[in-house]
């Protein structure tokens, strides 16, 4: 097939989006940044010539690594070996290069438990002008595709690395179509998902995963990383008002099972129409998850002298299976606005993380979820057949968060005001303490 002429990739860059460098790098610091752009209206190669594509939204990533700026462009241009690094690839083809141009054929295969999927693409990657690397969706099993890569260098080796991309994955294959219509709220995640195994694929490939240490001194508990405050990174309050926000972290090694293990937490942020009392207040209230959102089938609060405990029963419908998750949570409150929890006992090994409120301009609060989850090698069967697919733990938190916090919003906006001005009462007493012992789910 030959090249695309004079297609303008309408992919923005960081200069589009009114962001510096310097502030997306403060926001993202340690841990993996995922973020949306405001929608626009864009043109692109489709099947059967350019089409428009109304309100599309773009999702964005960002990351810093101790890598100089020219190292990874040098890494992004060679396609070859794309295959060695980004998970379900299983081919890659460059079909032909000219110039800035090269055309490259990908074959991406997902083993489900009855099948295989296979996802074929061929995308003209674009060497920029400005040094961004684009790349644009030519033939393959979505209507249309675009992406782009942008390096910034910093200060001492490190460089800030920026990935936009947008697909038409609704007519990706019968199969997505099926996920989406018994999933509606992975048109929403799956984009995020995807910016992420993008960019992990990167870091791994110049941070690769360190050698697993002994566990005799390692702490049995995690640190859960705080959410960055609005009051340090304004952008934050900009970002969260496109889209829901997150981080991913790198992971801390933690003495667990009877050894060595490595957990990663997810935090997702979103805005909500709503003073940060009245929101904390209402958002306390798990029994009534099941009001708003799918995936939370029952829950049952379970007061305590000392903080409280919530019988969780969770379930996603993927068309042709169900998947159903039951587990107990223990939370306390932590600060004014801030609850922390963790597994005391259910169908995966080990849950933990917080919720936390802060306020934004206008009236508005943001509200963000930080959680890590370990199936285990004991969780029920269709848990462990999840546990083939790459970063799932990772993909958990971000479709929880992804998908839940945004149902909570339209929520929160249809409950009644604070009924008093001062401290939130929560279910019980939720000071820090101890916790009564864990009981049987019902």
């Amino acid at each position: 097939m030959p090249l695309l002429k004079d297609c303008l990739n309408p992919t923005p860059t960081l200069a589009d989006t009114g962001m510096s460098a310097a502030e997306l790098a403060a926001l993202a610091a340690d841990r993996m940044l995922l973020f949306s752009l405001p929608p626009r209206d864009i043109s692109v190669p489709a099947r059967g010539g350019m089409r428009t594509y109304k309100a599309a939204v773009f999702r964005g990533s960002a990351l810093v690594l101790p890598v100089a700026a020219d190292a990874l462009r040098r890494h992004l241009r060679n396609y070859a070996a794309y295959a060695a690094h980004v998970p379900n690839t299983e081919k890659v083809e460059v079909l032909t290069a000219e110039g800035p141009s090269t055309l490259v054929e990908y074959r991406h295969v997902f083993k489900l438990s009855m099948m295989s999927v296979g996802i074929r693409l061929q995308l003209q990657h674009q060497h920029e002008p400005d040094g961004s690397l684009s790349a644009v969706l030519v033939e393959g099993d979505a209507d249309a595709a675009v992406s782009r890569w942008q390096i910034v260098a910093l200060d001492a080796g490190r460089s800030l690395v920026v990935f936009f991309n947008w697909a038409d994955i609704a007519s990706i294959n019968m199969l997505i179509n099926m996920l989406l219509k018994a999933q509606p709220d992975m048109a929403v995640a799956a984009p995020y998902g995807a910016a992420f195994v993008a960019m992990e694929a990167l870091r791994l490939a110049f941070l690769p995963q360190e050698a697993v240490p002994s566990s005799e001194h390692l702490p049995q508990q995690p640190c859960v990383p705080p959410f960055p405050a609005v009051t340090e990174h304004p952008l934050l309050e900009r970002l969260s008002a496109a889209g829901p926000v997150a981080f991913v972290d790198s992971g801390q090694w933690l003495n667990r099972d009877g050894g060595a293990q490595r957990q990663r937490f997810v935090a997702v942020g979103a805005a909500v129409e709503s003073e940060v009392e009245p929101a904390f207040r209402h958002s306390l209230r798990f029994d009534s998850y099941p009001e708003f959102f799918p995936l939370a089938q029952k829950a049952v609060s379970r007061p305590r002298s000392e903080g409280f405990a919530v019988d969780w029963q969770v379930g996603i419908g993927l068309g042709f299976f169900f998947v159903g998750v039951h587990y107990r949570l223990a939370y306390q409150q932590k600060a004014e606005h801030a609850l922390g929890f963790h597994l005391e006992e259910g169908d995966l090994a080990h849950i933990d993380g917080e919720w936390r409120w802060q306020a934004l301009g206008k009236g508005n609060a943001l509200g963000a979820l930080t959680i890590s989850n370990h199936i285990g090698a004991e969780a029920p069967l269709v848990l462990r057949f999840a546990r083939q697919f790459p970063y799932h733990d990772i993909l958990a938190g971000l479709y929880m968060g992804l998908t839940g916090l945004p149902r909570m919003s339209r929520w929160l906006a249809c409950q009644d005001g604070p009924d008093t001005p001062g401290k939130t009462p929560l279910p019980a007493a939720a000071t820090t303490g101890a916790t009564r012992p864990a009981r049987r789910l019902h």
